[in-house]
């Protein structure tokens, strides 16, 4: 008895449809760089917000370049070894960002609700601290207004 071709080509159009549907949704679930908190920082009201700390000159490049934003509570914390004055661009950035320069895990400075930009390296706006810091903190836009964060608060991570 021969197979029935009809069959056979259903068979494998239903296989090629669900193939596409499963490359699909591992697409949406891997797309770019994710956010992955390995630390807690703890802010004045007392709240603990998830953190992921980055001490490689690799990880302080990319930052949340190319990510989607992660939790309204979660953040990047940017750490370095001495006093320094780091320059941040929003370079392939998607979301905009509260930025807070810490230095001794003391709030010396706040930049707000800086919004993505596209183009040139060399065309992006640089932010920096107007004084040398050891840690920025970068969160999504709102984060510092929700927690009331001021200048001459101290923050503490672990």
């Amino acid at each position: 008895m021969k197979p029935n071709r009809h069959l056979w080509w259903l068979i494998i159009i239903i296989l090629i449809i669900i193939g596409i549907i499963v490359y699909g949704l591992w697409r949406a679930n891997h797309r770019g760089p994710r956010f992955m908190a390995d630390s807690e920082l703890v802010l004045p009201d007392g709240s603990q917000v998830q953190i992921a700390l980055l001490t490689t000159k690799a990880e302080k490049y990319r930052g949340f370049s190319g990510m989607r934003q992660p939790c309204p509570d979660c953040g990047l914390l940017f750490v370095w070894p001495a006093l320094y004055q780091p320059v941040i661009v929003m370079r392939d950035m998607l979301f905009p960002l509260d930025l807070v320069w810490l230095r001794d895990k003391q709030i010396v400075q706040l930049t707000l609700n800086i919004q993505p930009e596209e183009g040139e390296e060399s065309e992006l706006t640089k932010y920096e601290p107007s004084e040398p810091i050891d840690a920025v903190l970068e969160v999504p836009a709102g984060f510092a207004g929700r927690h009331n964060l001021k200048i001459g608060q101290f923050v503490d991570w672990h």
